[in-house]
């Protein structure tokens, strides 16, 4: 768990070095000077919010189910209740979701007081591996959760999509 905080922040430094996104905690009061940069090796942005979830949008597309299509959209609304209960039928029909494994844990919280930890992993190029990445966050997720949290507080996963990069 130590290894995964100390890569999630690593990798919150690293964007937030890269000019990627801003974290509020970072803002000096003196301002920064602007640096523009050459235009001719330059990627694209990424739209971050698209390659983040916690529930609200399905990232392996390949461990779809209908319920689970469903699920998503009621998480997405806030209907965390409803959320769960597809997200049961899912894992029923497909037992092996890590994705929707973590999703129901979610939804179980809803908005409730929680501690949120980020999984960085390459849904974009390797499939496999992130699934088995997702695999053990689920388990020590549940296994967390099971025990009444962390000081009573239960625990969410945010799952980032990096595509490797």
């Amino acid at each position: 768990m130590v290894i995964t905080v100390a890569m999630v922040l690593g990798g919150l430094w690293w964007l937030q070095k890269s000019q990627i996104i801003t974290l509020p905690f970072t803002e000096l009061d003196e301002p920064r000077a602007k640096v523009t940069p050459k235009t001719t090796n330059i990627k694209p942005q990424i739209i971050i919010a698209e390659h983040l979830s916690a529930g609200d949008r399905t990232l392996i597309s390949t461990e779809g189910t209908p319920a689970k299509k469903a699920a998503v959209k009621a998480f997405a609304s806030g209907n965390y209740g409803k959320a769960a209960s597809l997200l049961e039928a899912s894992l029923k029909a497909k037992k092996n979701d890590p994705e929707a494994l973590i999703y129901l844990n979610n939804a179980r919280i809803g908005t409730s007081k929680s501690y949120t930890i980020a999984i960085s992993i390459p849904i974009g190029v390797e499939v496999n591996a992130a699934k088995e990445m997702l695999r053990g966050v689920a388990q020590a997720q549940q296994e967390i959760n099971a025990t009444g949290g962390i000081k009573n507080i239960p625990l969410k996963v945010l799952i980032a999509n990096d595509d490797n990069d």
